[in-house]
């Protein structure tokens, strides 16, 4: 899947719906949805099945938005993990910022 890009509350919907579809994988047992500049590296720490980058911006309010309507959206789920928190740090904007859901699978 291409990472969605655009303005937050024109994207949001789409958005939304490629979560749904990760989730609708009834391999997944657990998820958490959070913001990185390097998928991979993020997956590893995290120590997690897979990634995917949902969404893409260079601007990082615009990717702490869509962090937040998803976290909002998804956060109660049971399968939904809290282990996402990304470094407490500023978002550059000089550099991608990818909204990402990181999936556990069932053994």
């Amino acid at each position: 899947m291409k990472p969605i890009s655009g303005l937050p509350d024109d994207v949001i919907s789409d958005v939304i719906e490629a979560v749904r579809d990760v989730l609708d994988d009834v391999n997944v047992e657990k998820f958490c949805i959070g913001i990185t500049n390097d998928a991979e590296r993020r997956r590893s720490e995290l120590d997690a099945d897979g990634i995917v980058s949902l969404y893409r911006t260079y601007r990082p309010k615009n990717s702490k938005d869509i962090e937040v309507s998803l976290i909002e959206i998804f956060g109660k789920d049971p399968k939904f993990s809290k282990k996402a928190k990304h470094e407490d740090g500023e978002l550059s904007p000089d550099e991608v910022h990818y909204v990402y859901i990181a999936v556990w699978l069932k053994i």
